[in-house]
């Protein structure tokens, strides 16, 4: 059960991270159409485009932790001995985990008090701009997998989804 769970929550991730890329490139070629045929352009458009960033940004991070692919920093790997790596890695993870579920509640806090001073007429932003709480808590998530799941199991991860 988990593991299908874990599988669909994996093709939602990449399904998004990919229709974010693609609806991008088609505003961004719609845009330059519209602007060198008809002297005009799409409206708001570059503010979806902007968001978008973000919605790639946040399911490319969520990707790379899944697949254990993310920036890190491995300055003192080098010195920890080969049994105590596995220990250090799930704390560096559980660290991250604090870190996310603290930048979590702070898109939160933000994202509420945004509603509240947008306008009627750009609502669909503030639906739009989601994406900052939604993917910090995902990232949070990913972190907590990898916290709890076996070593064999992220390895999998790695080739799977």
């Amino acid at each position: 059960m988990m593991t299908r769970v874990y599988q669909l929550l994996c093709r939602i991730e990449s399904a998004i991270a990919i229709g974010s890329l693609l609806a991008l490139l088609l505003i961004a070629l719609g845009q330059i159409i519209a602007r060198n045929l008809f002297d005009s352009g799409l409206i708001e458009a570059d503010v979806l485009a902007r968001h978008l960033v973000l919605y790639i940004v946040f399911f490319g991070s969520i990707l790379a932790i899944r697949r254990n692919a993310h920036i890190r920093i491995d300055l003192l790997a080098h010195w920890i001995p080969p049994h105590n790596q596995v220990r250090a890695t799930r704390l560096l993870n559980l660290f991250a985990t604090g870190i996310c579920a603290v930048l979590t509640y702070a898109a939160i806090k933000f994202w509420l008090t945004e509603r509240i001073y947008t306008p009627d007429h750009e609502m669909w932003v503030l639906f739009v701009s989601l994406v900052i709480p939604i993917g910090f808590c995902l990232m949070t998530l990913r972190y907590a997998i990898q916290v709890w799941r076996p070593v064999e199991k992220q390895a999998e991860d790695t080739h799977a989804c």
